[in-house]
């Protein structure tokens, strides 16, 4: 979805945050600067910043770049001749938190960013980089990189720990002599051979991508250079413009992303803090709940646009944090509980209205989408962790004396051509059937305006359960192509099981013939349940505690296992709906079905951002499921119905209080960067 707004915006107005925003951290400090070959002035004076005043040296080959490795201390950075940069296009790669080894690369064949004009492509140095931005393979003059899928802009940066390994590398090549130069390298920028030496001898690098700034490089001065125009007149405000991240839905691109890089830029000219933006959005959200909440007309008016500028504002704390590069792993986790919190409040809110007029449904239907809503990000994570090993990027460990990677034969060694209008389109709509967040709060704000609280909740269920069917749908066709087993590394603390299904799982049992038998054992207690048998409601519970703790038993290797994590989810939550048949209030249903489904995400999140799972569920999603069972069976055999409602609410309480109890132990010291900062935050 192309946006090339940002020129006219940094053009109309001056350039984007105060001084506090476009300061220079000071994480590069101490670092030395070599240059292959002369280098633009502003990009030397933007290193003398970033790099507190070190001066920038010049080095003429692999031999000498060696020696330069070896003395000294702190990171290196390496730049290639010809290089013209700006400051705020360093920033990410030299001061940020965060200590690696990595190369900056710009990737303009990607569907999803919008276009900006690009010269001299087939002269670019290219690189073949994996899912998780391993550098697999560098092209230089005299060496071809299979497949490769992004340009080499010319800087690179190598953490102190990786000095050592570099100088042994290149002091290697230099000594290969022939192996590495050549007659097609002779007149090459010594830049390109020296990344090329580190990416073949196994020195992880890591693709740090560029964003949507002016760049470009000329090898000879002979005005035949490679490069990009960037979006924005200034470098400050195609910093703006990079700091909207990729991977969002079609509207949160076509209109949100807009309107929130207006507030963004009046953010930035303040001193507000990213974590500070999410806390307004969340109380947004609340207040378009408390209104919605009333059941009257203008008030839902209200909601609907209330829930809209939300949106925008949740926008504004991850461009803000990409911007200034303040990161923080609470602030990731927060980001992501908010949106939660702000959706299933406006389906409560709008469950209470209908039950308020005479629609005995309401509560099912609130339940039914906070549901939908779970399994489908429960999937998501599942998938990506099942999806993660195949992931991990696998630099091609050949010689230099070899001038192809590796790469199966007539594998191309250009980029690939520009994404034609029919492809974009159809990249869009898939993106639109996923059903991301702003469509779900689209669709969410059209239906309040009906003024109908039944269509509100019946347009949630819809959408999301189309984007869950279309997702699960398309990867099953997928998982069922031959393949070996698959490893989900986090799944078993994603699933939530407690200390009875682990004393349970002794004896292994067959995946799809366990999750059968699991299946039938919820289905048996529901019916136990809807039919009014309590002498076998608490035998199906205990089997499907058994029958649990065997299927899924540490580790889950098979092909489909990554479904065992929505399916659990959805089988507690089906059997605690249950309830509804014997006049138990919806309200506490879905106070309960809530309570579970923070602690589900309060686990995920933590395991994506901090990888620490923490301790064990006491009751987990087996021992809850039992319980319900056991109390269903006493309520209805002793005469006394009101333990059911009791019970359920301690049920509930005790897994808000094991999930705010695992926020609090994880979360009391609240700063620190994100591993994968780029990555969360709206």
């Amino acid at each position: 979805m192309s946006d090339s707004s940002g020129s006219s915006d940094s053009q109309a107005r001056p350039a984007p945050g105060n001084a506090a925003a476009r300061a220079v951290r000071g994480y590069g400090a101490g670092a030395q600067c070599v240059a292959t070959g002369a280098i633009g002035t502003e990009l030397e004076t933007a290193l003398g910043q970033v790099c507190a005043g070190a001066a920038v040296h010049q080095v003429a080959d692999l031999a000498q770049l060696a020696e330069r490795a070896e003395d000294g201390h702190g990171p290196l950075v390496v730049i290639a001749g010809g290089l013209d940069l700006g400051l705020p296009a360093t920033l990410d790669l030299l001061d940020s938190r965060g200590d690696r080894t990595a190369v900056l690369l710009a990737d303009p064949r990607n569907i999803e960013a919008p276009r900006q004009h690009a010269y001299g492509l087939e002269r670019a140095t290219l690189a073949r980089v994996a899912a998780d931005r391993t550098v697999e393979s560098i092209g230089t003059a005299a060496h071809q990189a299979g497949n490769p899928n992004r340009v080499v802009v010319g800087l690179l940066r190598i953490r102190e720990a990786d000095r050592c390994r570099a100088a042994e590398l290149w002091r290697s090549a230099a000594a290969e002599g022939s192996a590495a130069e050549g007659s097609a390298a002779d007149s090459e920028d010594p830049f390109d051979l020296a990344l090329l030496a580190l990416v073949r001898g196994g020195l992880a690098v890591v693709g740090q991508p560029l964003g949507y700034y002016r760049w470009s490089r000329d090898r000879n001065g002979d005005g035949r250079g490679v490069g990009q125009d960037g979006l924005g007149a200034t470098g400050w405000g195609q910093r703006l413009r990079s700091a909207s991240r990729l991977g969002d839905g079609a509207y949160s691109a076509a209109v949100v992303r807009r309107l929130s890089r207006l507030g963004t830029w009046l953010a930035l000219r303040t001193r507000v803090t990213p974590n500070q933006i999410t806390a307004i959005s969340l109380a947004i959200g609340i207040l378009a709940g408390l209104l919605i909440f009333t059941g009257r007309p203008a008030a839902w008016i209200a909601a609907a646009v209330l829930l809209q500028l939300s949106l925008i504002i949740d926008c504004m704390d991850g461009e803000v944090a990409r911007f200034t590069r303040r990161y923080s792993d609470f602030g990731g986790w927060l980001d992501g509980i908010g949106d939660r919190v702000k959706e299933y409040l406006a389906f409560a809110a709008v469950a209470v209205v209908a039950v308020r007029d005479h629609h005995h449904y309401g509560w099912l239907l609130a339940a039914i989408a906070m549901v939908v809503v779970t399994a489908r990000h429960l999937e998501d994570y599942a998938y990506t962790d099942r999806q993660a090993p195949g992931r991990v990027g696998r630099p091609a460990l050949v010689p230099l004396s070899l001038a192809g990677d590796g790469s199966a034969d007539g594998a191309p060694t250009t980029l690939r051509p520009q994404p034609s209008r029919p492809a974009r389109i159809a990249f869009w709509v898939r993106k639109i059937a996923h059903v991301p967040i702003a469509e779900r709060y689209l669709v969410l704000s059209l239906a309040l305006l009906t003024l109908r609280p039944l269509w509100v909740l019946v347009a949630a269920i819809a959408v999301s359960g189309f984007a869950l069917v279309w997702t699960v749908g398309g990867r099953l066709l997928r998982a069922l192509r031959p393949a070996g087993p698959y490893a989900t590394p986090s799944l078993a603390q994603q699933l939530d099981l407690g200390l009875l299904a682990g004393l349970a799982g002794r004896v292994r049992v067959g995946f799809l013939p366990g999750l059968l038998a699991l299946i039938i054992s919820w289905l048996g207690l529901i019916a136990s349940i809807g039919l009014d048998s309590p002498a076998i409601a608490w035998a199906w519970a205990v089997v499907s505690v058994v029958i649990v703790g065997c299927v899924l038993r540490t580790p889950v290797t098979h092909r489909l296992g990554w479904l065992a994590l929505p399916l659990v989810w959805i089988g507690e939550s089906a059997v605690i709906g249950s309830l509804l048949v014997r006049g138990i209030d919806g309200s506490l249903i879905f106070v309960a079905l809530a309570a579970i489904a923070y602690r589900r995400y309060e686990l995920i999140y933590s395991i994506r951002i901090k990888g620490v799972p923490g301790p064990r569920s006491l009751l987990g999603a087996d021992g809850r499921i039992l319980v319900v069972g056991v109390l269903f069976s006493l309520a209805q055999l002793t005469g006394t119905p009101g333990v059911i409602t009791w019970g359920l609410l301690a049920v509930a309480l005790e897994t808000l209080a094991e999930a705010v109890l695992a926020t609090a132990i994880r979360w009391r010291r609240p700063g620190g960067p994100t591993a994968g900062e780029e990555d969360w935050g709206a």
